[in-house]
């Protein structure tokens, strides 16, 4: 089942400027590892200012695939440089500082974190999504956009017995 899950997604103004800033004005992919951490910790705290948080959050390089908020260490644990990751665990860490009270799960926090880049960089977020780099996201060509793709029916693993 394809979703339009960005209609009901609200993204504050100015996030995507400083996503925008980022990418285009930083070349944050362009950046080698290191750069990219300290574009990804002026870009947080950006964020901070926008959402008036208070609490310092430090991005960290890890070695791991995803990205993640660490709330006892107050970090954004970054291991695939990817805006979207960030925006992933900065989403996590906006819950932790009860800047969102609603309920929230993974695919709530990867709508907005795509919703943001999308606005910020829509080309670039095509193009990931038409390449298959962003979970969860498929393009769907009939309606021209891009749509949260969700399992149907949840599908035991193999080999796996309760």
């Amino acid at each position: 089942m394809r979703v339009d899950v960005f209609a009901n997604v609200k993204v504050k103004n100015g996030v995507a400027g400083v996503i925008k800033k980022a990418v285009s004005e930083e070349h944050f992919y362009r950046q080698e590892r290191d750069v990219q951490l300290q574009i990804l910790n002026r870009a947080a705290e950006e964020l901070n200012a926008l959402y008036s948080i208070e609490t310092s959050v430090s991005v960290a390089a890890e070695n791991m695939r995803y990205s993640e908020y660490d709330a006892e260490t107050q970090t954004i644990k970054m291991g695939k440089m990817s805006m979207i990751n960030f925006l992933n665990a900065y989403r996590a860490f906006m819950i932790a500082e009860g800047k969102v009270t609603e309920k929230i799960t993974w695919e709530d926090s990867q709508a907005w974190s795509c919703k943001a880049f999308s606005l910020a960089c829509p080309k670039s977020f095509e193009k990931s999504v038409k390449a298959g780099e962003v979970a969860r996201f498929v393009w769907d060509e009939e309606s021209n956009k891009a749509m949260m793709a969700f399992a149907d029916a949840v599908e035991e693993e193999p080999g796996l017995e309760e």
